[in-house]
């Protein structure tokens, strides 16, 4: 009966450290944030964006300008396909785009802002790196197109590299001071120190 109140206590602990540490509740509460906001911008997506999108093309001329006629079809059957796909992709990137600024605005603006009265901000310890995390994006170039941007992506894989490996070797040496007392040879207690003769001379 003990041993099964200190595993159920044990048990409870953990699962107290690993809530802490993973975010559980904070985790959980945004994919229930996120099915209840899916619906909505799902809604918005098909009833009121796409509708306009449709009626916009239609009436710019642009579907009429881009729709290949059953004849042009047949004798080009391979741009037919490919116009095709390519519509199904300009689909899909578009509805993502949407569907995040919808999510942004919908959570930000009006959840957050209009219904609790919260606003996100960057904490003040975690300015200096949203800074610096900005100009990073702005100076390190996603594609090297010249030497120069060439470059600056060398410089960063390499400063990254030598970040990986003072990481590494901290943590080499940290381990290692764990373990040192456990492995360091242990000194031979020390005899006990016998009582001097007595002189039996007088």
């Amino acid at each position: 009966m003990a041993a099964a109140q200190l595993a159920l206590e044990k048990l409870y602990d953990d699962l107290q450290v690993f809530f802490f540490n993973k975010d559980i509740v904070s985790f959980a509460a945004s994919v229930t944030v996120g099915f209840a906001t899916r619906d909505v911008i799902t809604s918005l997506m098909n009833d009121v964006f796409w509708p306009v999108a449709r009626w916009a093309t239609q009436a710019s001329g642009l579907a009429s300008a881009l729709a290949m006629s059953p004849a042009q079809a047949a004798a080009n059957p391979m741009m037919a396909v490919a116009l095709k796909r390519g519509a199904r992709v300009m689909h899909a990137i578009v509805t993502w785009a949407v569907m995040l600024v919808m999510a942004f605005v919908i959570l930000e603006y009006v959840v957050s802002r209009q219904v609790i009265g919260l606003k996100t901000r960057v904490k003040r310890s975690e300015a200096d790196d949203f800074v610096k995390a900005k100009v990073e994006a702005q100076l390190d170039p996603v594609l090297p197109l010249d030497r120069h941007d060439a470059a600056i992506v060398e410089q960063g894989l390499i400063a990254n590299r030598q970040e990986e490996e003072r990481a590494k070797q901290d943590l080499e040496r940290e381990y290692s001071s764990a373990l040192a007392p456990h492995f360091a040879p242990q000194a031979a207690p020390h005899a006990a120190a016998r009582p001097a003769p007595q002189s039996w001379v007088r």
